[in-house]
């Protein structure tokens, strides 16, 4: 199961970028990360909620930096 989930992550992430580009970054980490998350917590798999979650938090600091530096334009 951890493989299709990371594959799904995969395919949203190439998505992403073909159809937002760089934008794909700040939309597409946390979308992937909540996925992560959420099955990490189904299973319980600590180092899959590790990562998933540094990654989700990484994604909002992305989006929320984004947004500063488009509003500021």
């Amino acid at each position: 199961m951890r493989s299709k989930i990371l594959t799904a992550m995969g395919v949203i992430m190439l998505i992403c970028l073909m159809t937002l580009g760089f934008l794909a970054f700040p939309v597409g980490i946390p979308i992937c990360g909540a996925i992560g998350l959420f099955y990490g917590i189904k299973s319980k798999d600590k180092p899959f909620i590790k990562w998933c979650s540094l990654a989700l938090g990484i994604g909002i600091l992305l989006a929320i930096y984004t947004l500063l530096v488009i509003s500021n334009m």
